[in-house]
């Protein structure tokens, strides 16, 4: 039972890492500025800009900040991100 809790909760968090580097992604394509740019606007290295856009890494709450504010975004997208991930999860259920 564990296992598949585990395993439902990482998925999960897969989900939303995929979402959240795709909206990143998308938002910094809006704006045409390269990976390189939002990176050092956001004060992190363009690979891990790269792995959390990709999907491949879980992105912190405090990061996430840094990566919207330099996108010149409001709270409200990340609230908007985990509100699409919540309609995923009770979808899911």
């Amino acid at each position: 039972m564990e296992d598949t809790k585990r395993h439902l909760r990482e998925k999960r968090h897969q989900r939303l890492a995929r979402l959240m580097g795709e909206a990143i992604r998308k938002e910094r394509h809006a704006l045409n500025w390269s990976q390189e740019r939002l990176a050092d606007a956001a004060e992190l290295s363009a690979e891990s800009l790269g792995r959390i856009e990709r999907g491949e890494a879980v992105v912190t709450y405090p990061r996430l900040l840094d990566i919207l504010y330099a996108l010149d975004l409001s709270e409200a997208a990340c609230v908007n991100m985990l509100r699409q991930d919540a309609e995923y999860r009770r979808a899911a259920i």
